[in-house]
């Protein structure tokens, strides 16, 4: 498992620590449609421990609310309280998604965290918009607080084991923040700021050497590509605006839409795939519209998300990624851990998120699972990234 922290000097930040626990892995076999496929639960070393069947039928209720959860939310918020659908949605999963597997991933719950790797086939990519992360143990606690944490990652995709080039004087971190001017305002400065802040307080406070480079205001794809080209390269790669569809949105010269799907993405960042050890896309990439009223549901404010269409125009609600991911794509060319998000979140979410992350990393020296790392905008924000 790889490890972002550091000492004086620094270390490779791929290092395995004793103190994090092997990942299980969770196995999709035997699909054949949304409603109808077999998990199979092994350890470390791939030894069986539990198996499940799922047969969901989509008639009922909850079936509706795994699949789309926002309407779900929606629809019956006037019959109660959208905690309690969530709790009963929860209950529904475990049971009837996870089934006997609960028992076996009790007995290996650890704190802070037990890593599940999560292997889904190609055709079964759609399933990675379900909310799995709400399922509840039969004792009523979520997988969540019992330290359960999903890694996905695409059945037949090997992770190469080679160690990445170790930040040796300085741990170097390129954040770009884009906003065309025809996409919804985001509090980017908010988040820009606090990144800012924490990397010179590590820098002055506790003697750390974070080089930290910001591109803002005409982030455009020759800016973005000429500074990755950079022969040093970097550690950690942050981007952070708008998304769409697997794609990225970035600048053009006029400061309209310019979008980058993974492929030029990822050739741009290949300069950097020997020392980039964590990738960052803070945009999301399903619908806004829905999301929104979610929240307002859940009695939160009203707020933009990150994300919306070419032109600024809000995507429709049925909106969804194309798959595989941007994420899941830069991760497995690039050999780095990638953190994205499955769904649109909240400005500030997203900044807490950052920051928390940043600081459990390189202030806490906490590790980070080497595999694609997606957070979703339902669960916990600092018990998902122990």
């Amino acid at each position: 498992m790889p490890h972002i922290g550091y000492n004086q000097p620094f270390c490779n930040g791929i290092g395995n620590p004793k103190n994090m626990p092997a990942p299980l892995r969770l196995t999709l076999t035997d699909y054949l449609d949304p409603t109808r496929w077999r998990w199979v639960l092994s350890d470390a070393k791939g030894g069986f421990l539990a198996d499940h069947t799922v047969q969901l039928d989509p008639s009922t209720r909850e079936y509706q609310g795994f699949v789309e959860l926002t309407g779900y939310l929606n629809f019956y918020h006037e019959a109660y309280p959208p905690e309690r659908q969530l709790e009963d949605l929860g209950d529904w999963i475990g049971a009837q998604v996870f089934g006997g597997l609960r028992a076996k991933l009790w007995q290996h719950c650890l704190k802070p965290a037990r890593p599940v790797q999560v292997l889904v086939p190609q055709s079964a990519q759609d399933l990675l918009f379900r909310p799995f992360e709400l399922a509840r143990f039969e004792n009523k606690q979520t997988f969540r607080k019992a330290g359960i944490r999903f890694i996905y990652q695409r059945e037949g995709v090997e992770t190469p084991a080679g160690d990445k080039l170790p930040a040796e004087t300085k741990l170097r971190i390129l954040a770009v923040f884009s906003l065309p001017v025809s996409q919804n305002p985001l509090n980017l400065r908010r988040e820009r700021y606090g990144l800012q802040r924490f990397v010179r307080e590590l820098n002055q406070t506790q003697g750390r050497a974070v080089e930290l480079l910001v591109l803002q205001y005409g982030a455009t794809r020759e800016t973005l590509e000429d500074t990755l080209q950079d022969g040093d390269g970097w550690d950690i790669v942050h981007l952070s605006g708008h998304g769409d569809k697997g794609e990225l949105l970035l600048e053009d010269d006029r400061g309209g839409t310019d979008s980058i799907g993974a492929e030029e993405l990822g050739d741009w960042l290949a300069p950097s795939a020997e020392r980039l050890k964590l990738l960052i896309l803070d945009t999301c990439y399903s619908g806004a519209g829905s999301h929104a009223a979610a929240r307002v549901q859940l009695g939160l404010d009203r707020v933009q998300v990150r994300e919306t269409g070419a032109e600024g125009e809000p995507l429709a609600q049925t909106a969804r990624t194309v798959l595989p991911s941007l994420a899941q794509n830069l991760a497995e060319r690039l050999d780095c851990a990638a953190l994205a998000m499955r769904y649109p979140v909240g400005d500030d979410f997203a900044c807490e998120l950052m920051l928390s992350l940043y600081d459990k990393l390189l202030d806490r020296n906490r590790p980070l699972l080497r595999l694609s790392i997606l957070f979703d905008g339902f669960s916990c924000l600092f018990d998902q990234i122990d």
